[in-house]
């Protein structure tokens, strides 16, 4: 027997749970449940909710730099010379470690909507935090 869930009813499930709520922010549970739909769209076979397994898949970083600790990649490359502006070389360091991640696993991009420079709130999506596959 299969019940169909959408968007609200995923989140729904692990807000319900006293131990799993807080696992994901709402715009990472956003984007595991676009994950799970477009591999059930690739292979027409539905995926099980399983809440547990989720959590165990898949964490959660505040930034990139934050799944870096846990990897400590010695060959990624650093862009950037002693006396260069630090803004942009975190930007580029940001983009090689979110490459060098998307070579070993899967990274899901969480969105939040923001100001950027030039733009307003409500149109310019920037990256929160991302969502690693645990394996």
């Amino acid at each position: 027997m299969i019940k169909q869930i959408d968007l609200h009813d995923f989140r729904e499930a692990f807000r319900q749970s006293d131990e799993r709520r807080n696992q994901f922010s709402y715009g990472a549970l956003e984007a595991i449940f676009d994950f799970y739909e477009s591999i059930e769209d690739d292979t027409s076979e539905p995926i099980e909710l399983d809440i547990v397994a989720t959590c165990c898949e898949f964490t959660e970083y505040d930034t990139v730099y934050d799944a870096m600790e846990n990897y400590q990649p010695e060959d990624m490359p650093i862009e950037g010379e002693p006396g260069d502006d630090l803004l942009e070389i975190a930007a580029k360091n940001e983009k090689a470690a979110i490459e060098w991640l998307q070579d070993r696993t899967i990274v899901l991009h969480v969105e939040n909507f923001g100001m950027s420079t030039g733009a307003s709130a409500l149109d310019t999506p920037m990256i929160k935090s991302i969502v690693i596959a645990d394996f």
